[in-house]
């Protein structure tokens, strides 16, 4: 079955937000297409394939969220050292305000910030903190922030 997002939802059914990836994805494959900006995605419409790609979207982008032990915390404490507990908390702050203001749609990632938050949002030291960073490798710490703005569905699932 291919994606078919010609039709509109029926009243119930359950949509996917779409990550800002896949919706470049499909108005590069689809450019004429009248549903290629569409950002919601109903199951139905939905195969196998294209379903896997979301959800590993989601998971790539939970991971690389720039808190505590996660990948992302990870890259932000090896990038800024003790500056990353800034960042950390002020993720957390933007993240709470922007799960409040969408609470209708976001409201699937408060379990996850609770989590987040009771597990602490800080990245340990290592044991050596003073090794540098090359360009290269600060380069590609950068870039890789970027993931989960690209991957993360922001509005996560609706009905």
């Amino acid at each position: 079955k291919y994606l078919d997002l010609s039709r509109p939802p029926e009243p119930g059914e359950i949509e996917f937000y779409l990550p800002v990836v896949a919706q470049w994805m499909l108005q590069w494959a689809h450019p004429h297409a009248a549903w290629a900006g569409e950002k919601w995605v109903s199951l139905s419409e939905l195969n196998p394939y294209f379903m896997a790609g979301w959800v590993g979207m989601l998971i790539t982008g939970l991971n690389m969220l720039p808190i505590s032990q996660l990948d992302g915390g990870h890259t932000m404490y090896a990038l800024f050292l003790d500056r990353a507990h800034s960042f950390a908390r002020l993720f957390i702050s933007f993240a709470i305000l922007y799960v409040v203001i969408n609470l209708d749609e976001a409201v699937l990632w408060t379990p996850m910030l609770l989590l987040v938050i009771f597990l602490g949002i800080h990245h340990p030291p290592t044991r050596n903190d003073n090794m540098p960073l090359g360009p290269l490798r600060w380069t590609i710490g950068l870039a890789s922030l970027a993931i989960p703005m690209l991957c993360f569905p922001l509005l996560g699932v609706r009905q």
